[in-house]
């Protein structure tokens, strides 16, 4: 006899004793019959537009509600969650709506442990990711830049002290001139320099860094190194890429890094 499988939708536990018949999704339970959850999401006030009873912001077919609270996305051309899936061979594979340039930054970045573990951190957030490969600008003062959504001139946040909604851009132009500049990024690889500054952005929707970045007007120059976040996970990013591709780049490529105190986290 087979046992009884109570892992059903999602992959979630169906309880059905007493007749209940109602899947625990670990944060509330959801009753299939309704449907909606029985308790309140702990994150309503996040989604103040929504009941705060739904599945899903009640579209089951664009987001997913894993753990019974906010929906998790990166967002892909179409409006649409972006999934993927990494392969045995290390390679990406992406579902159709990811645009090319979030699948140039999450191929770059999953090229370790370290950045496919920061890259999760995007896409199992309560904030709404959209990746940009800028082109035609050339940012004097960064690589990238994480630029979270504004109402009245304020930051949203989420309950979670995370940002609601995040447009991460990459400087394309800048990025090609800090391979040869003769600092941290000189003789880097283009891969190696784009998965190293992503994740250094995953870093700036972190809470902790948030306020850090409030408190110092943005400005890693007024930051403790032990308490900047951004650029010692440049530092865990590269390392593992270096020991994983020991003939890339520059043997000391260490040095610019530890000249200002940073080690890693």
């Amino acid at each position: 006899m087979s046992p009884i499988n109570n892992y059903k939708y999602n992959g979630k536990e169906l309880q059905d004793e007493l007749g209940l018949n109602v899947y625990d999704y670990g944060a509330r339970f959801y009753d299939p019959a309704a449907p909606r959850f029985w308790q309140i999401d702990r994150l309503t006030e996040a989604y103040n537009f929504q009941t705060p009873y739904a599945y899903a912001i009640n579209n089951p077919v664009r987001f997913i509600d894993k753990k019974g609270m906010a929906p998790e996305w990166i967002i892909g051309n179409d409006g649409e969650k972006v999934t993927y899936s990494k392969n045995s061979d290390g390679s990406v594979t992406w579902s159709a709506n990811a645009s090319a340039d979030t699948q140039k930054i999450g191929n770059a970045m999953m090229k370790t442990a370290y950045g496919t573990s920061q890259f999760k951190k995007w896409d199992k957030s309560n904030t709404e990711v959209s990746i940009e490969i800028n082109k035609t600008s050339k940012s004097r003062k960064a690589h990238a830049k994480t630029k979270p959504q504004k109402s009245k001139g304020k930051f949203l946040l989420n309950k979670d002290g995370q940002y609601k909604k995040i447009k991460v851009v990459f400087y394309d132009k800048a990025i090609d001139k800090a391979l040869g500049d003769g600092k941290r990024y000189d003789g880097a690889s283009k891969e190696e320099a784009l998965g190293s500054i992503g994740s250094h952005e995953v870093d700036h929707n972190d809470p902790d860094q948030i306020v850090l970045d409030k408190t110092t007007n943005g400005d890693e120059k007024k930051q403790s190194p032990r308490d900047n976040k951004p650029i010692n996970s440049e530092v865990d990013f590269r390392r593992e890429y270096h020991k994983k591709y020991p003939n890339s780049g520059k043997i000391d490529w260490e040095m610019p890094y530890k000249n200002r105190g940073y080690e890693g986290n």
